[in-house]
């Protein structure tokens, strides 16, 4: 989700520069009637525009990597597993559980948004205060107030209403 927020700043940034360069020439004191209260300005000294270079470095910067496996730390000890094998995560306060293919499950003292933040998010969609998913590993979607997803395990996971819309979206649903 954050690198989705960081794109649509970027794009912001962009029309604002964009705009302001559209009134560059633009003289104020031609604007207002009392041209002794306004000093001769044009439109980009007023709207302090980006920097070209900066915003094009930011278009142009790659996109993050995510690693092929996780490292999770348990009681037992550290656990390096692969990112295909995840089904899913759920909170539980200040501790994750971690779901695998296989069934079986490894908690892990780190928050939900912790471990989140690992994992690419275009592939993770939180579908729920204290649930993630893997949407590869999405079975069936079942309608309702906010609805639950079958995971490819069986497991049932509920939908909240808020978070309905953005995980169809990402599902691109037809």
């Amino acid at each position: 989700m954050y690198y989705i927020n960081q794109q649509i700043a970027i794009l912001m940034q962009a029309y604002v520069y964009s705009y302001s360069e559209s009134l560059s020439n633009w003289n104020y004191q031609s604007y207002h009637s009392n041209q002794s209260a306004v000093k001769p300005t044009t439109a980009t000294e007023k709207l302090d525009p980006i920097v070209p270079e900066a915003l094009g470095e930011k278009i142009n910067a790659p996109l993050p990597s995510y690693p092929s496996r996780l490292a999770l730390s348990t009681l037992e000890g550290i656990h390096m597993v692969s990112i295909e094998d995840i089904v899913r995560l759920k909170a539980d306060n200040n501790y994750t559980t971690v779901y695998f293919d296989d069934g079986r499950s490894l908690m892990v003292s780190k928050t939900l948004k912790e471990v989140e933040q690992k994992l690419n998010p275009a592939r993770f969609i939180r579908i729920h205060q204290s649930h993630t998913v893997d949407l590869s590993k999405i079975k069936i979607y079942q309608r309702g107030r906010g609805g639950n997803v079958t995971m490819t395990t069986g497991d049932l996971i509920p939908v909240s209403k808020v978070k309905k819309s953005i995980l169809l979206k990402a599902m691109q649903v037809i």
